[in-house]
């Protein structure tokens, strides 16, 4: 669905709860996880997986006229936050340049983040038949900053109700801003 005339284009990365969050007794047959946790990315991972399982979390992207971008938490999400806390780095030292990759088989998409003046010029790419429209945005440095803050902490904090011991994990800090 595209986002309509005269609205505003912007980016948006979300963590949607889709039922109050309780520590659900998940399904161990479902638990079976591709990665040994053997690292904080493939501990990243495993949240994921646990919130794609719970049915509780929705990923949500949307922009460059893709209200709602064909994304989950399993994969998606997953390779958004492995890149989150370096961005987050880079946006406390007030660089606003650099790469949110989608690169998952079928996303396969870019967002390019750069200095443009007083703004920041968020350039959309895309690896399949999907085409941004349109290809480029502006937005405020508060915007991005929030954008990618709300994320990370939305992850920590619906990971501490559906999964604690995997947020606590002590590989996990390595991953921690």
């Amino acid at each position: 669905m595209n986002i309509k005339k005269g609205s505003a284009p912007i980016f948006d990365l979300k963590l949607l709860v889709n039922e109050p969050l309780t520590r659900k007794e998940l399904n161990k047959e479902e638990l079976v996880f591709d990665l040994e946790k053997d690292c904080a990315l493939a501990v990243t991972s495993m949240v994921c997986d646990i919130f794609e399982i719970s049915g509780a979390v929705r990923f949500k992207v949307s922009g460059f006229g893709q209200k709602d971008w064909p994304v989950d938490c399993r994969t998606d999400l997953s390779t958004v936050m492995e890149q989150v806390p370096e961005i987050l780095k880079k946006i406390e030292l007030n660089q606003y340049d650099f790469i949110l990759d989608f690169y998952e088989q079928g996303m396969e998409r870019q967002v390019a983040f750069s200095p443009d003046k007083d703004a920041i010029k968020l350039t959309c790419s895309s690896r399949t038949h999907w085409t941004p429209d349109p290809v480029f945005i502006h937005m405020k440095r508060e915007q991005i900053s929030r954008i990618f803050e709300d994320l990370y902490n939305r992850f920590l904090e619906v990971g501490e109700i559906l999964c604690s011991d995997l947020i606590q994990d002590p590989l996990l800090e390595e991953w921690k801003v």
